[in-house]
């Protein structure tokens, strides 16, 4: 039963030492491999006893420390809750956690850490329209869909900022609009370089990022990548509200 942590953390000292989301992958092990419900109390028991045994290589664990490892524990616990990969069960009469779905479907650990990385996006740092659009998509593990609305949101607005047809689309849409003589979204402060740059930057962005999605099935998986490409589309579109001759800040509906 404790092996999982044993593997991760030979001894007590060991396993304190691990940075918060180490000791909650071994948490998530321990309670995927055990029963579907566990009591609060008695999950924090059995995690604790892993170290009760004298080890090959070491001591029994002292009462101090053992309140350590709880806590340590503890803290491990609550970061799965705050991730949504253990939920509180209201069901029960008592206080017991079970591994949500999202939880059971992180089944090694480079898939934990690639959820991990995944989640340090918040949805505060992203654009408003992103935020409204791409986040809920994003946060239900839906990433290629995220990211081809988020792309489609900055079509939108360009549309929308530089006065454009609903005809106008993609590519030949960012060209026109940030052409760097005609466009109505360039800005004209900057060099005929830098122009031309920003320029190719939305035509790319859409090329690479929506277009594809619009035709097939991209299968984009990784939330890192998706995570990316959310902070990418929020920056383009503050460069829009940054240029834009009239206020844009509403999603598209």
């Amino acid at each position: 039963m404790g092996k999982t942590i044993l593997n991760i953390a030979a001894t007590p000292d060991d396993f304190i030492e691990l940075s918060l989301d180490e000791k909650a992958w071994a948490v998530l092990n321990y309670m995927k491999a055990t029963q579907d419900r566990h009591h609060s109390t008695n999950l924090m028991l059995g995690l604790a006893s892993t170290y009760d045994e004298p080890l090959h290589h070491g001591q029994p664990t002292s009462p101090i420390r053992k309140n350590d490892v709880r806590s340590a524990m503890a803290e491990a616990l609550n970061r799965l809750v705050t991730l949504g990969l253990v939920a509180l069960d209201f069901e029960q009469p008592a206080t017991f956690h079970f591994v949500t779905a999202k939880g059971r479907m992180l089944d090694s650990e480079g898939h934990f850490r690639e959820f991990i990385s995944g989640s340090r996006l918040q949805a505060e740092s992203l654009h408003p329209t992103i935020r409204a659009e791409a986040w809920p998509l994003y946060s239900r593990g839906k990433f290629d869909t995220a990211v081809f609305e988020a792309f489609k949101q900055v079509e939108v607005t360009v549309r929308l900022a530089g006065g454009y047809s609903d005809t106008d689309i993609g590519t030949a849409l960012m060209s026109s609009a940030f052409h760097e003589e005609s466009g109505p979204l360039t800005d004209h402060t900057l060099p005929r370089a830098e122009r031309q740059s920003i320029m190719h930057l939305f035509r790319g962005a859409v090329g690479a990022f929506k277009n594809p999605n619009s035709h097939r099935n991209v299968g984009l998986d990784d939330p890192r990548k998706a995570a990316e490409l959310l902070m990418l589309a929020s920056h383009l579109l503050r460069v829009v509200d940054d240029v834009a001759p009239l206020s844009i800040g509403e999603p598209s509906r």
